[in-house]
């Protein structure tokens, strides 16, 4: 696994404001890896090209 964290992911489906805003700091500060799932293309778009 080189090159690889190894901090467990969690997907969260939904990248709204709540999703991102409160959620995944959640997830985030429990020390985890977080990735996003949407089906709204301006959401999707806007996380690849901020980074989220």
């Amino acid at each position: 696994m080189s090159g690889q964290s190894s901090a467990a992911t969690a997907v969260q489906f939904g990248a709204g404001n709540i999703g991102r805003g409160f959620i995944a700091q959640l997830f985030h500060e429990s020390g985890l890896s977080v990735t996003f799932v949407d089906v709204v293309d301006q959401v999707v778009q806007a996380l690849r090209r901020d980074g989220a």
